[in-house]
């Protein structure tokens, strides 16, 4: 789904596309030159294990290679080629975050009613519904997927090396080419680079708790005599790579070959850490399916036990009380429903004998202080998130 190779082959041919023709505009080669570069460059792309453009560039076209060079440096070349490099696997984890925020998003309309429980040491200590616990999950992605943009903004801008003015017009032009925005600002080599790499390593150590988190609480409601040592163990692998990459630092005094070495670790480490990522979505998503809406079992007697105390109290025989009491339980079981959404037309229907005191009463009796709370407010504010989060993920001009 995701394949660092081909992003990295895409960058490279644009890089070396964009600067054969800026070449060509300024009139500094011609097109026997551009052509052998774009040959280079194609047949590069074909190559296993992947191999540094510039590297092969000066291999096997140096007319192309050393004419550049003299223009922009080893630093304006690497600077430009990595900056594109980086713009690409920054898209791709921005795209599988969007994906798997979307997927988590389309869960949260098939939980929409289901009851969820909020625990602590082993106790349910507050109610909600699953809709909004996995809608404000998708939010927090959609936040982190904020946080990556703006990270990464500084990324469309060129990598500027000197003043000098026939390097300057080839820059301008590079920046032209390459299409990164349509006002290229140009920035000092590496800083928007250090910068995004650090956010990268930041954003999948927050995915990585926040999904770790959830994974735990999901299970509690869904499948609790499991655990969840496989997201933790994934979540680790997930810290170390994000480690690995803020101990990253592009510096000016470097020579080519040092650059090359950190960028390909770079580009392998963002790599690994979608891989993980989708994996860690897949643990955290898994029992999230259709087969597990049914109501834990404790809120099923649960009912079952209110209503029959309620019956018995009033003179039902206990055969009576017993069966009306399961006719209850199986009704919200079936329907996802917590006692608190359950109208008196449905209840009475379930069974005659319910009137709407019995039904208050039980109500009542199922939500203390610390499990009641007015659900339809609740659902209200998932709506509206719902919605909004909908367009963002996938917008309705797409």
């Amino acid at each position: 789904m995701f394949d660092l190779s081909s992003l990295r082959d895409r960058a490279d041919r644009e890089f070396t596309s964009a600067l054969a023709s800026a070449m060509l505009q300024e009139n500094i080669i011609d097109e026997r030159i551009a052509d052998t570069a774009r040959l280079g460059i194609n047949a590069l792309s074909l190559s296993s294990p992947y191999e540094s453009p510039l590297s092969t560039l000066k291999e096997n076209c140096p007319d192309f290679y050393y004419i550049s060079e003299a223009y922009l440096g080893e630093l304006g070349l690497f600077g430009n080629l990595f900056r594109l490099q980086l713009q690409h696997s920054v898209k791709m984890l921005n795209n599988c975050l969007e994906d798997q925020g979307d997927r988590i998003l389309q869960r949260a309309e098939l939980f929409f009613n289901r009851p969820f429980y909020f625990y602590r040491k082993g106790i349910a200590n507050s109610q909600g519904l699953f809709s909004s616990v996995l809608v404000d999950l998708s939010d927090s992605i959609w936040q982190q997927m904020r946080q990556l943009d703006i990270a990464s903004a500084q990324l469309r801008n060129i990598v500027f090396v000197d003043s000098d003015s026939d390097g300057s017009k080839l820059t301008q032009s590079l920046a032209k080419h390459i299409q990164q925005c349509e006002e290229s600002k140009f920035s000092v080599p590496f800083r928007a680079e250090n910068s995004a790499i650090r956010e990268v390593g930041n954003i999948g150590e927050n995915i990585g708790a926040l999904l770790g988190n959830y994974s735990e609480i999901i299970l509690e409601n869904l499948a609790p005599d499991q655990s969840n040592t496989k997201a933790g163990l994934i979540g680790a692998e997930i810290n170390a790579i994000s480690s690995g990459l803020k101990n990253i630092n592009f510096k000016i005094c470097q020579d080519l070959k040092d650059w090359e070495q950190q960028a390909q670790s770079c580009l392998l480490l963002i790599e690994r850490m979608v891989v993980k990522l989708v994996d860690l979505f897949d643990e955290t998503t898994v029992h999230l399916t259709a087969k597990n809406l049914s109501f834990p079992q404790f809120a099923t007697q649960a009912i079952y036990r209110v209503l029959t105390q309620k019956l018995l109290s009033s003179g039902h025989a206990p055969l009576e009380a017993r069966q009306a009491a399961q006719k209850m339980a199986d009704y919200c079981e079936r329907n996802n429903l917590p006692l608190s959404d359950l109208t008196l037309v449905e209840a009475s229907k379930i069974n005659p004998s319910i009137s709407e005191d019995i039904l208050t009463w039980m109500i009542e009796k199922d939500g203390d202080s610390r499990m009641s709370h007015n659900r339809t407010e609740e659902k209200s504010a998932a709506l509206v998130k719902f919605e909004s989060l909908k367009n963002n993920f996938r917008p309705v001009n797409d």
